[in-house]
């Protein structure tokens, strides 16, 4: 078996290379699971440092490969190097259709989509959405009221950004123990904030402050 720190992010995850958006982060969580300081697997395997080290470079593999620039470059890196073949590379259409945040490539789609993202530019809401950045502390209410005042509903929520009805409810209802762990919870804040234009970074951080 190869040394972890020589591994590619692919083989890192234990993912193809021509992998799907869910697949790697259903792997990102799964290999989280098994080197995690609380996992019954690894647990007297590794020191801290050790630990930390790996946990480490797992963040980084998923954060090169969930973004689609960056998974880009280093996919050129391997073929250049040798390590992956450019067929490897290469996807099926059942896996391009396999994603969390597809695009949707119809046209009644894309017009449901234009029609949705249109409701966020609604005047009204502005007051609601100052207020909200202007707190140290977010809660899951908050982002709530914004949407009302917008007349969304999670159902077209979903359709646009595709979280889950059951994701969005926990992040809208301060649910902790339903909602997603580490980088899965700040990209679904990024994406519900971007969605209704505002500061996904204060969201991101008055959010999480809220929830400790």
């Amino acid at each position: 078996m190869k040394s972890f720190n020589v591994l590619n992010y692919y083989e890192i995850l234990e993912i193809r290379a021509n992998a799907s958006d869910l697949e790697i982060r259903q792997a990102y969580k799964d290999t989280l699971s098994i080197y995690n300081e609380d996992s019954p697997v690894t647990y007297s395997m590794f020191s801290d440092n050790e630990r930390y080290e790996i946990l480490k470079t797992i963040e980084t593999a998923f954060s090169t490969l969930i973004d689609r620039k960056s998974r880009i470059n280093y996919d050129s890196m391997l073929v250049r190097s040798g390590k992956v073949k450019q067929s490897d590379l290469i996807k099926t259409d059942k896996q391009k259709l396999i994603t969390i945040f597809g695009d949707r490539s119809s046209t009644s789609d894309n017009a449901f989509n234009k029609k949705v993202k249109g409701k966020t530019k609604y005047r009204e809401a502005k007051e609601i959405s100052d207020q909200i950045l202007s707190k140290d502390l977010i809660a899951g209410n908050d982002l709530k009221r914004l949407r009302q005042a917008m007349s969304i509903e999670l159902e077209e929520v979903y359709e646009v950004t595709r979280i889950s009805v059951s994701i969005l409810k926990s992040i809208e209802e301060n649910i902790d123990e339903e909602l997603p762990s580490g980088i899965y919870l700040q990209n679904f804040l990024k994406i519900y904030a971007d969605f209704f234009k505002i500061d996904s970074k204060k969201v991101i951080n008055g959010y999480l402050k809220n929830l400790k």
